[in-house]
């Protein structure tokens, strides 16, 4: 109950508008610095109108301003500004695609062309491998950090990155507060936080929902700084928190699922949100003068290495263009030259239409985009036109599936001719491992379903928002991992 004044400002240099994730969180940097400028007390960096409010299930601040006017009048000075309002919403913050193109939605400079219903997005740099143009991969030097957009406020989240490095020590994600806020002073105290670190070569996650009271840790032993790729999947439904590293693969027996790739906990905090305002710290943290990082953030070393395929409830981060950084690059600087251009064919990537993944030895692999095939993903793909009845079927020496996970692509075009259900690709496995994998077309959307040994009956999943027209093209691509299920 501290009486207080809603300031909005922007900033701007010769390039533009400065993002507002960098500014607040620079005034959390710089916190007691700009209090001495000002004489004042800030209560809180950034309007946020979810720190108190009630929403269950996850939260958001809607910002709107309209003509009208507001108008300030002090003595003989009469000011006139922008009638601005904020207020919660109560509902988790998660990006959904426009029907149409609109402003922003495709990043760096893409180029958004409509498919009626839907968008894609036309990217004008061979190195941005997102839909929408973001870029997938960034270096940091160990004395680097990168800052976006802030965890959303929701009861259940989805987190997963890739990393490499030959460290054993480094923050790969912290975001929580910057600066230390005193509530007896009129301030509003954040310090929920969420960090997950290299430390002594075990992978850790700290998490806590409640103001910093109560922590909650995760963590999970292996070699993780042997110059490879490895994946970390961190989710959290409510009270429960699932950490899995490397999809588990390589796990021999499941009895050892919660000490070797796996571990579950049940928070003790009674809120199950994370509130935080500050940016999402990538890489490492930024030193603060005045004010400490919880206890399992301070004075731990920042991150060497490259981080790729940043994810938060499946919205993928764009790691090419922070709000701020120091000391990282997009890439990744362990590749040596093994990425580097593609001479033969003028291509400025090693994978003239794919994304070039390496290790730290400079062995390298080309994921191909849709429609191209071949080691340099040189070589596109002729469609194959099937009538009523057809099909193709391929058989297999190997085993095609394992029982945790599902990679599945097809790009498809519905003809005129076509009906508004069919099937696409499906294949299944027999044995003590037997698993079955689908992809379909069910009243023109898109959908798909996987059963296997973990999975007592098949799972099917749809997207239902988007039906598919005749004679456009769509890429389809269902996956699955011990975390999560997209398509």
């Amino acid at each position: 109950n501290v009486a207080a004044i809603d300031v909005r400002f922007y900033a701007v240099r010769d390039t533009g508008y400065l993002d507002p994730v960098y500014l607040n969180s620079l005034i959390s940097q710089y916190l007691e610095d700009f209090e001495n400028a000002i004489g004042a007390t800030i209560v809180a960096v950034g309007i946020d109108m979810c720190k108190f409010t009630t929403c269950d299930n996850g939260c958001q601040t809607i910002n709107r301003a309209d003509f009208n006017g507001v108008v300030v009048s002090a003595n003989q000075t009469v000011i006139v500004g922008i009638n601005a309002t904020a207020s919660d919403d109560c509902t988790c913050p998660v990006f959904r695609p426009p029907q149409t193109c609109q402003h922003d939605v495709c990043h760096n400079g893409g180029v958004c062309h409509n498919t009626y219903p839907g968008f894609f997005c036309e990217c004008r740099n061979d190195f941005l491998k997102g839909i929408r143009c973001q870029g997938t991969t960034r270096s940091f030097n160990g004395r680097a950090f990168a800052w976006y957009k802030p965890m959303p406020a929701c009861t259940s989240l989805n987190i997963s990155l890739s990393f490499m490095t030959q460290q054993l020590d480094g923050i790969l994600l912290y975001n929580g507060p910057i600066a230390s806020m005193n509530a007896s002073r009129g301030q509003a105290e954040y310090n929920d936080y969420i960090s997950i670190q290299l430390r002594g070569g075990q992978i850790v996650a700290d998490l806590s929902f409640n103001g910093g009271l109560i922590q909650t840790q995760l963590s999970l032993p292996g070699v993780f700084n042997d110059g490879e790729w490895h994946d970390i999947s961190l989710t959290q439904i409510g009270k429960k928190i699932h950490l899995v590293v490397d999809n588990c693969e390589n796990l021999s027996a499941p009895s050892m699922a919660n000490s070797t790739c796996g571990m579950s906990v049940s928070s003790l905090d009674d809120d199950e949100r994370l509130n935080i305002v500050e940016a999402l710290q990538l890489g490492g943290v930024v030193s603060v003068v005045n004010g400490n990082y919880p206890a399992a953030v301070q004075g731990r070393d920042n991150f060497n290495g490259c981080i790729r395929n940043l994810r938060v409830n499946y919205d993928l981060y764009d790691l090419y263009s922070p709000a701020h950084h120091e000391n990282s690059a997009p890439g990744c600087n362990l590749y040596g030259g093994a990425c580097d251009s593609n001479e033969a064919t003028g291509s400025t990537t090693a994978c003239v239409h794919g994304d070039c993944i390496a290790n730290a030895n400079g062995v390298r692999k080309c994921i191909c985009d849709p429609g191209y095939i071949g080691e340099n993903c040189e070589t596109p793909i002729n469609w194959v036109t099937f009538q009523q009845g057809g099909v193709i079927e391929y058989f297999t020496d190997v085993g095609m599936f394992s029982s945790k996970t599902t990679d599945m692509e097809i790009l498809v075009m519905p003809g005129d001719g076509s009906s508004d259900s069919f099937p696409l690709g499906s294949g299944q496995s027999s044995g003590p491992t037997a698993a079955h994998v689908a992809t379909s077309v069910g009243g023109r959307r898109a959908r798909g379903e996987f059963a296997g040994p973990s999975v007592a009956s098949a799972m099917p999943i749809e997207v239902d928002a988007l039906p598919l027209v005749y004679n456009n093209s769509y890429w389809i691509h269902l996956t699955r991992n011990p975390t999560r299920t997209t398509l």
